[in-house]
């Protein structure tokens, strides 16, 4: 009996040191990747901290206070307040979705198709919009959105429709980005965020914090502080916040160059009639160059879209109209 105990005994043992070897193994092995995860996103704070602080100065003086400044490529952000944030950032796809991790999709119309022809229908059944786009030659634009109340904004229920109210910048160097606020149902509660979308890939900013709500009246301010980079600032009741794209936003110019333009927008995208957006108020519409900055007028517009379903009421061409979306 003891002859046959022992090596069941000894096979036991090799069994239990085995286990217990493995499992210290995979624990040494977790808290190595834990270990070279923090360093790694120690590593990425200290960068964005030195390029939030080499930017700062030349972001205009009122948009210094608080500021996020946003990495696309490395997939994080970064605040003094609130520290170190990864991001989720998506790429449109070529129905010009966004798929969220939740599932629910995002429609975003992009500049290319809205210059194939009016309301086309490719990301939802309607898609009406308003734009009016400058000439070349300028790098800020801003002023005030009154955003619609609940009872003036109907239809975006479901999965792949949105409402937006954005500016957005373009040149000839390969630059088409936007930024400003969208409305959505699902994980978006029904609230306005604010956004962005350079050349294809979508990021929601999740700003502020609980979103924005409807009948809101938002300051918003979209400039290239410095070649390469895009800022957008918000001022609204609830707070005020100055984003910095410091990559992903291409080669914007400060100089404004001859062939770089804004833009600005409202749109919706709906599946069902009986939907709308209404008064749409844009106000006090400043655009820029350089060296002088002015109402935004006739002389500094390229042209001004208004396609089916959309009405607009231009009581100063092009910086104080209300634009009303209907789709009866």
């Amino acid at each position: 009996m003891n002859t046959f105990k022992k090596p069941i005994i000894n096979l036991i043992t090799f069994v239990v040191i085995s286990f217990c070897f493995i499992v210290n193994m995979i624990c040494v092995t977790q808290a190595q990747s834990y270990v070279s995860q923090k360093g790694s996103e120690e590593d990425i704070k200290i960068q964005l901290e030195s390029e939030l602080k080499n930017s700062i100065p030349f972001l205009e003086e009122t948009d210094r206070d608080n500021v996020t400044i946003i990495n696309t490529d490395l997939g994080y952000s970064y605040n003094e307040k609130e520290g170190l944030l990864k991001i989720d950032v998506y790429k449109v796809d070529g129905n010009g979705m966004v798929t969220l991790k939740t599932g629910q999709k995002v429609p975003v119309l992009q500049e290319k198709e809205l210059d194939l022809s009016n309301d086309i229908g490719t990301l939802a059944t309607y898609e009406p919009y308003r734009r009016v786009k400058s000439k070349n030659g300028y790098r800020k634009c801003e002023g005030y959105i009154n955003l619609p109340t609940s009872s003036n904004l109907r239809g975006v229920d479901s999965s792949g429709e949105a409402a937006y109210n954005y500016f957005g910048i373009e040149n000839t160097s390969g630059v088409n980005d936007e930024c400003g606020l969208f409305y959505a149902s699902g994980i978006y509660n029904n609230k306005w965020w604010v956004y962005h979308n350079f050349n294809g890939t979508w990021v929601a900013d999740w700003k502020p914090t609980s979103g924005i709500s409807p009948g809101t009246r938002v300051f918003m301010r979209l400039y290239v502080p410095q070649d390469n980079q895009l800022a957008f600032r918000y001022e609204y009741s609830g707070g005020s916040e100055t984003i910095l794209y410091t990559s992903g936003c291409g080669s914007t110019k400060f100089d404004a160059s001859s062939s770089q333009k804004l833009r600005r927008l409202t749109t919706l995208l709906v599946n069902n009639t009986n939907s709308y957006s209404r008064n749409n108020i844009w106000q006090n519409i400043y655009i820029a160059t350089p060296a002088n900055m002015h109402l935004w007028g006739t002389s500094d517009t390229s042209e001004h879209i208004s396609t089916s379903y959309v009405s607009v009421t231009e009581t100063n061409k092009y910086y104080n109209e209300t634009v009303n979306i209907n789709i009866p």
